[in-house]
């Protein structure tokens, strides 16, 4: 009963984060300095903003190097950035309710971390 009881309640904070994730999706204008770095990466002229300057401005390699292997493949980094992004916030998700269910009894299961996490306004 506490599984069903559980599952239903995860079900139900699963469908708000996702409703409400996905109209929340939104670009900072930070983000536009890591696409120009990707763009500029992608044509072969290195992780700079301006050709010729070797100044480091980004403060999210890891995000900045996804970002760019999407523009190689041809995908614009304004989708990539939130197909990533809503993917790894899924992921977390997923991870959060996976390591609940491992470390609990089988009668007690309750992703409880992943559903704080479908239902903060900030994440």
């Amino acid at each position: 009963m506490r599984i069903a009881v559980s599952a239903v309640l995860a079900a139900m904070a699963l469908a708000f984060g996702v409703h409400r994730a996905l109209g929340a999706v939104w670009l900072s204008d930070d983000s536009f300095i890591s696409f120009r770095y990707a763009d500029h990466l992608v044509r072969g002229n290195g992780l700079v903003y301006n050709v010729g300057e070797r100044v480091e401005g980004y403060t999210n390699l890891l995000w900045t190097l996804l970002v760019a292997a999407a523009m190689r493949i041809g995908i614009r980094p304004e989708i990539s950035a939130h197909v990533l992004g809503l993917g790894f916030w899924f992921a977390l998700i997923g991870l959060l309710a996976l390591v609940s269910y491992r470390r609990t009894p089988s009668q007690s299961f309750a992703p409880l971390a992943a559903t704080l996490v479908l239902l903060m306004d900030d994440y």
